[in-house]
This record gives structure tokens, C-alpha cells and sequence, in this order.
């Protein structure tokens, strides 16, 4: 009994460390538009381009290892269409520092932003650092089922964001 108690204190003392190392990342995601950072004094267009401004902070005392950054961007259309159009990518992240922060622009999804066939854009951002999920940002928590039936679900794009 006493060697069964030692080992499940073992057990929870091993693991404690790997379970508190998911608590160490920070995400922040915000879509930004591309065109209006191109050109700002231009009067407001019906179709924009839009992007994700993904954020990662470390937020422990302790470095980091390198990992990956999942993302995906989702074009709700509500003319005749009917289908979403689905934007995705991946990119690494580098080891971090205690504190450090890296800033990542990706993605470019046009949207239709006024009038009545109003486009709304979804979002989705996964953090993985050592096959395990570490940090994830919806922007709404059915993502994942509007996701399955929009166009290019199939498709894995290329992300083109640069750490900073």
C-alpha cells in the first residue's frame, strides 16, 4: 500500500512540471486589414483585404522551446454562394525567452466590409509546442463545424507572416 502511495506521489510530482509549462504562453489575436495600412487617406472600399495580427508572450521565468503556430481565417458569405471561404497556414515559432514576445502578420482573405452582402471574418489560432496544445484564440467556438464545410477546408495555404 505504502509503495502504490509513493509511486502516485511520484507520478503527480513528475507531471506538475508539464502541466504548469501550458500555463507559461499568452495569445493574442486581432484582424487588421491590409489595404487600409497601404493607403490610409483612400475613401472606404466595399472589399477589403484582411489578415490576423497573431501576438505570443512568454509569460514565465523560464526559456521556451521552439513550436508551431495553427491558424486558420474563415470568409462567411451570405450571397447566393452560400459557402465559406476557408484560409490556413502554419508558422514556426521560435524558442522564446523569459518575457520575450513575438509578433506574426498572416494571412490575406478579401472581405466585403459594407452594404448588404456584409462579410464577416472568424478566426482560429493554435499554439502546439512539443506535439502538445498549448495556447488556442477563436473568435467564435463553433468554429471548427463552419470550418468543415467552406470552401478550401481541404486546402493547407502557406502562411507568410514573419516574426518580429
Amino acid at each position: 500500500m505504502k509503495a502504490a502511495l509513493l509511486f502516485l506521489t511520484a507520478l503527480i510530482v513528475v507531471a506538475l512540471p508539464a502541466s504548469a509549462q501550458f500555463k507559461d504562453t499568452e495569445l493574442k489575436v486581432s484582424p487588421r486589414t491590409l489595404d487600409r495600412e497601404k493607403n490610409i487617406t483612400r475613401p472606404k472600399q466595399q472589399e477589403l483585404t484582411r489578415g490576423l495580427k497573431i501576438t505570443v508572450k512568454n509569460t514565465s521565468t523560464q526559456p521556451l522551446g521552439e513550436g508551431e503556430i495553427e491558424w486558420a481565417i474563415l470568409v462567411q458569405r451570405p450571397s447566393l454562394q452560400r459557402k465559406a471561404l476557408l484560409s490556413t497556414g502554419k508558422e514556426k515559432l521560435p524558442p522564446l525567452k523569459a518575457s520575450e514576445v513575438v509578433t506574426f502578420n498572416v494571412g490575406a482573405i478579401a472581405v466585403q466590409d459594407t452594404g448588404t452582402t456584409r462579410q464577416e471574418m472568424e478566426y482560429q489560432v493554435i499554439v502546439h509546442r512539443g506535439g502538445n496544445e498549448v495556447a488556442k484564440a477563436e473568435s467564435t467556438p463553433k468554429f471548427s463545424q463552419m470550418a468543415e464545410s467552406a470552401l478550401g477546408a481541404k486546402k493547407k495555404g502557406k502562411g507568410a507572416g514573419k516574426a518580429k
